[in-house]
Formats: structure tokens, sequence, C-alpha cells
């Protein structure tokens, strides 16, 4: 699965396929961008990745999702869920790895959300791929809209079309839609969730007694 982020721009000057996520009035938003230039707040060292995966002994996975560019230029935050016989090791100050004996993917990214230093954090698995160009998309769109706490892309396919049926044009939904938002998609001020306790619920999600709908419980 291709994980995409195409924000191209609208008739009216807003950002497409932009879902933005109100904590306090627990609904999205689509948001226009600001017609006056902001001060940048946000720099690329400011994006921390948070990497769900399992039994592995090598970082070697991490050069199909960054293709572009050597995996240890970003930073990320990698949890592997696994066995004290395989265990995962990184040289990287900047590749940040956890091993953890416990199974759950739920459990996996709140260990990630417990640990994570970066101001934004992108939610990620171990088989997404990334376009060029992705983390300047998520910081210039979190300084072009300084207010909100969490920001939805839209994912592509390995065929480049789209995963699903987004809209085409900006417009407001509650929580009847959450269910449509791929965790993959999800993008977050580490501030914001941590003010509001916003945590997976860890009975939702491979691994749990419920193996779907964590990001539905999550984001409501």
């Amino acid at each position: 699965m291709l994980s995409g982020l195409p924000l191209t721009n609208c008739e009216a000057g807003c950002i497409p396929l932009l879902k933005v996520f109100s904590l306090p009035m627990q609904k999205f938003l689509y948001l226009c961008k600001y017609k006056n230039k902001l001060e940048n707040e946000f720099k690329n060292d400011d994006l921390e990745i948070l990497i769900a995966t399992m039994n592995r002994d090598s970082l070697d996975f991490l050069n199909r999702i960054f293709t572009f560019s050597p995996y240890h230029t970003f930073n990320l935050l990698i949890i592997n869920q696994t066995t004290e016989k395989q265990l995962l090791h990184s040289d990287y100050p900047n590749v940040k790895v956890i091993n953890v004996f416990e199974k759950g993917l739920s459990k996996s990214r709140n260990h990630a959300l417990r640990l994570a230093t970066g101001k934004i954090i992108l939610i990620a698995d171990d088989d997404v791929v990334y376009p060029e160009g992705f983390q300047e998309t998520i910081l210039k769109t979190y300084n072009a809209n300084s207010t909100v706490p969490i920001i939805c892309f839209q994912t592509l396919t390995t065929e480049g079309k789209p995963f699903s049926r987004y809209a085409k044009t900006p417009f407001f939904f509650g929580t009847n839609n959450l269910n449509k938002v791929l965790s993959i998609e999800v993008t977050a001020r580490l501030e914001a969730l941590r003010d509001t306790n916003c945590i997976y619920n860890e009975w939702f999600g491979l691994g749990a007694r419920f193996q779907d709908a964590e990001t539905l419980f999550f984001l409501r």
C-alpha cells in the first residue's frame, strides 16, 4: 500500500481532501488556508514517525518505506513487538527502537504515543511507502493551520489511485464518518493528544479482542 499525501490547490484556495479533527468539538473540519502568510512554526526536525512492527531484527525494512532518501534522515520511533530472542537495534540517534514483549496494535500505538518527543507525530505501519516531499507537505499544512490538533491525509494504492472515495470539496462531518479514516492517514500535535489524554483503546485493533476499529475509537 502506498501512503501518499497529495494536496493540490482547489478553486476556493482551500486544502482539498484534508480532514482536520477538533478534539474539543468532537468532529472533523475542513479548513481553508489562511490568506496571510504565517511564520513557520514547525521544522523538519519537529516531525516524528511512529512505526508499529513485529518480530524484526534488522532495520532493512525501512528502505522500502523511504525509497527516495536514507531512512536515518527522518525522526523515527519504532515499536517492535517481538521476543527476547529476536531484538531490533539501531545505531542512529534519530531512529529509536523499543522492543516490547506483548501483542496488540493498539498497545504498540500507545507505547509510541507515551515515548514520542516530536511536536508533530505521524502514525505509520511497516508496509507503507512515503512519496518524496511528504514531510514538507505535512509541516506546511500544520503551519497554515496553527490551531488544528489532528490532520488526516489521503492514501494512494500501489497503482497511484485513491484508496477510498475521498471528498473532492471541503466539508464538515461528524463522528458517524470517522470509520472512513485509516490509521496511516493520521497526524497530530503531540501536545494536543496529551492535553486531552487521547490514546488507543486496547480492546480494539489487530491482536486484541476486537480486530478492527482502533482508529475510530482513537478519534472519538
